[in-house]
């Protein structure tokens, strides 16, 4: 189970809607909140294998939703990554697990797969460009 969440930042909303299509055709479900409180509930009673979320939901924010989801037994672990189209330096202080910068490429939404199915990390020789997202709990 992958929840995405986004909500009012219309263009990374858009971008992040490319990201629920990749994931779709590649047979993974879907569960899309557009609130911080839908997130937060969604997350809380199906327990996904990692959520997928923009800065921008409506209601209960991003980072209190994450904050509540960190400092929940059934959220604690749930691996959190950031959809964003800017540079953030350091998400993991936030509670994110890690980021993918936006649009999503094939290749990086790959390899965040890869290292939380097997919660290990990939070599930086996997790939030719610096990794597409950063995580200090992988």
């Amino acid at each position: 189970v992958i929840i995405r969440a986004g909500g009012r930042g219309r263009r990374n909303g858009r971008r992040a809607d490319g990201l629920i299509e990749m994931l779709r055709e590649a047979l993974h479900k879907v569960t899309s909140a557009e609130s911080g409180d839908a997130l937060l509930s969604d997350a809380l009673s199906n327990s996904p294998d990692v959520i997928f979320v923009t800065l921008n939901l409506s209601g209960l924010d991003t980072r209190e939703a994450v904050a509540a989801l960190r400092a929940d037994p059934l959220g604690e672990n749930i691996p959190i990554i950031l959809l964003s189209s800017a540079d953030l330096p350091d998400v993991t202080s936030m509670g994110f697990s890690g980021k993918l910068k936006l649009p999503v490429q094939q290749q990086a939404l790959d390899r965040i797969l890869r290292e939380i199915a097997g919660r290990t990390t990939v070599e930086n020789s996997d790939l030719d460009e610096k990794p597409a997202w950063t995580s200090n709990q992988f």
